[in-house]
């Protein structure tokens, strides 16, 4: 308790630091009801008759109202670290421990994007706005400094296969895909400090909806692998390539896609052995597996559902599993919590709960349907958008309507902060990039309002029940 009562102190140097101007008030108003409890209280001017002491009972009144108030900050000071040990996690509490680190993740940067379609050759070149938020995001992170950064995809707005009508009138500049994943790299070089670390996937811009063994190749000469996996103090992250799940038509190796299922699997077989089991695993993809339903419709937006199944069951087919999948490509913000069934059976035991995030742009956001930017989608609202599989439709469904849809700007374009604790659980929120701005750190008061959860598999119980065995079997 004493340690929890320092610490919150330390997070709330209001309790024992004013500033001069507030002390020097506090100090009048203390003179000032002392001033008053002395000339209007004339009937005491002796001790107390119970009570042995040559104190005038004004000064003892003096000293007691002193007394009053360090006991007022005392409780304060506990009330504060009480209310700082527990985080709401839908109707539950769960325990907060230490923070260990945070991230942030910036979705859809997408140079090009806003002007990309005009019939203008000269304006479709201009993405001046797009950098602007960007650099002004990048500006945030850096002052707040994250462990590291995510770009979860769709880098540049230029498909680079150039075929068909998809790049408009810049079919005959074939170099401007280069041409915009080469200024966000030189935004991040120019802004972001190299001890912040940058993590980068794939989006369906930057490889093609159906990517190839070429436009493979093209983004890993660029931006990397395009899945791995990494961890930060003892969360484990996995990066998928989502366009393999959404269509793998081009492939004309199917093994490309094999080998990164088989990998994923590989690579939560490695954390069930008792010296390497993580606190959290977090899954980071482009484009979700599902946004309101693990059994929504195919569409623009998501996962096919036979690829979508097998992941998902697999994922969850471990004792320690991805609890939380963290995506974008949406241009919206969703959520979804709940149960995926692990087993045939069915059975309660099988049911493994899990969270997934998605997140806006922080360059071009979508209003889809009217819903506000800064809102987050129903489940019913986000896989009605998601499952429409011309994404040309969705668009004049949703966003034709009303153009102001997609006006972007500060107030609308943002990013996401993640934190994790010492336990494992974790807490994430979305800030558009005019209140980022006025954010110092990233602390209990900044977070206020955020989603909370905590790992459901990561308790002693569980643990002692479940270390070191798996229950997926090749």
């Amino acid at each position: 308790m004493l340690g929890s009562m320092a610490r919150s102190l330390l997070k709330h140097p209001d309790l024992w630091s004013k500033p001069s101007e507030l002390r020097r008030r506090k100090s009048e108003d203390v003179d000032r009801n002392a001033d008053k409890h002395i000339h209007t209280d004339t009937t005491i001017q002796r001790p107390l008759p119970s009570i042995k002491s040559d104190v005038p009972a004004n000064k003892r009144d003096v000293k007691t109202l002193s007394l009053l108030l360090l006991l007022l900050t005392f409780v304060s000071a506990i009330w504060i670290s009480l209310r700082s040990e527990y985080i709401q996690n839908g109707t539950s509490q769960i325990t907060k421990s230490r923070r260990s680190f945070f991230f942030i993740q910036m979705a859809d940067p997408q140079f090009g994007v806003i002007n990309g379609y005009s019939d203008n050759a000269e304006l479709a070149m201009d993405w001046t706005k797009e950098k602007e938020l960007f650099d002004l995001a990048l500006t945030n992170a850096a002052r707040l400094e994250p462990k590291f950064l995510l770009l979860s995809g769709d880098m540049q707005q230029f498909y680079p296969k150039n075929e068909g009508k998809k790049n408009g009138v810049l079919f005959d500049a074939p170099s401007t895909g280069m041409d915009q994943a080469s200024d966000i790299l030189v935004s991040i070089s120019d802004i972001l400090p190299s001890s912040i670390p940058v993590k980068f996937l794939p989006g369906n811009h930057d490889i093609d909806d159906d990517p190839n063994l070429a436009t493979l190749e093209y983004y890993q000469s660029i931006w990397g692998d395009s899945y791995y996996s990494f961890w930060q103090d003892e969360v484990f992250f996995i990066v998928l390539n989502s366009q393999f799940y959404y269509d793998d038509s081009s492939l004309t190796d199917s093994s490309i896609k094999s080998k990164q299922t088989e990998w994923f699997q590989s690579q939560l077989e490695s954390i069930q052995e008792d010296t390497k089991v993580p606190k959290n695993v977090v899954v980071l993809t482009h484009i979700a597996p599902f946004g309101g339903s693990p059994d929504e419709g195919h569409g623009w937006g998501n996962w096919k559902l036979d690829d979508r199944s097998k992941i998902l069951e697999m994922a969850t087919s471990f004792d320690y599993w991805p609890t939380l999948w963290l995506c974008g490509h949406f241009h919206g913000n969703g959520r979804y919590y709940g149960a995926i069934k692990a087993n045939d059976d069915n059975t309660k035991s099988s049911q493994k709960s899990i969270e997934v995030v998605i997140s806006n742009s922080v360059t071009f956001p979508m209003e889809w349907g009217g819903v506000p930017a800064n809102e987050t989608f129903g489940s019913s609202q986000i896989s009605a958008v998601m499952s429409i599989m011309d994404s040309g439709d969705v668009f004049s469904e949703y966003i034709v309507p009303d153009f102001s849809r997609i006006s972007g700007g500060r107030s609308k374009a943002g990013l996401r902060i993640v934190e994790f604790f010492e336990d494992g659980s974790y807490r994430h929120k979305w800030f558009s990039l005019e209140e980022i701005g006025e954010v110092d750190a990233v602390d209990d008061e900044t977070m206020i309002g955020s989603i909370e959860n905590a790992a459901s598999w990561n308790t002693s119980k569980n643990k002692s029940k479940m270390k070191g065995k798996s229950k997926n079997k090749k």
